[in-house]
């Protein structure tokens, strides 16, 4: 059975018609000003088949970055977006079934070797830990040195 995973990583089951929108009376509740009172249905016959479709709403509803002009079928990992929200859909799984697969481009990954911390000399706020990161695609062999100068801000 699919479910949507809200902001606030809550879900909610698509059972049947569930309403999306600000007012009380929707099955999912936004409390948001970006959200319509009513912006979004989706309908389901309780099986894995779900369908969205805009509630006539201010901003549109959006589904995987494109605008939702008549209903479309639901699919495990849909994005969709009511107002400034993005909501998630997922499926329950059993405890004998495995976590979904996400399938990485290889220009997308990096693999990151932490060293021992080599800090810079250059004063006392310039003490930046550093790691050495591979990237996909190097011919060289050549790994390069990045500061992670986040986990040493003091602003």
């Amino acid at each position: 059975m699919l479910e949507i995973v809200l902001p606030d990583h809550s879900r909610h089951a698509l059972v049947g018609d569930v309403t999306i929108g600000r007012a009380a009376e929707n099955a999912v509740r936004l409390a948001d000003a970006s959200v319509s009172r009513v912006h979004a249905r989706i309908s389901s016959d309780g099986g894995e088949a779900a369908f969205l479709e805009d509630a006539g709403s201010s901003y549109g509803t959006w589904l995987d970055e494109r605008r939702v002009v008549a209903p479309v079928r639901l699919c495990e990992g849909s994005r969709i977006r009511v107002g400034n929200l993005e909501l998630v859909v997922d499926r329950r799984r059993g405890e004998d079934e495995s976590l979904r697969t996400i399938v990485v481009p290889a220009a997308a990954a990096a693999t990151v070797a932490p060293l021992v911390p080599a800090w810079s000399s250059a004063g006392p706020r310039a003490r930046t830990p550093m790691a050495a990161i591979a990237c996909p695609g190097e011919t060289t062999g050549s790994t390069r040195v990045a500061a992670e100068t986040h986990s040493c801000s003091t602003d």
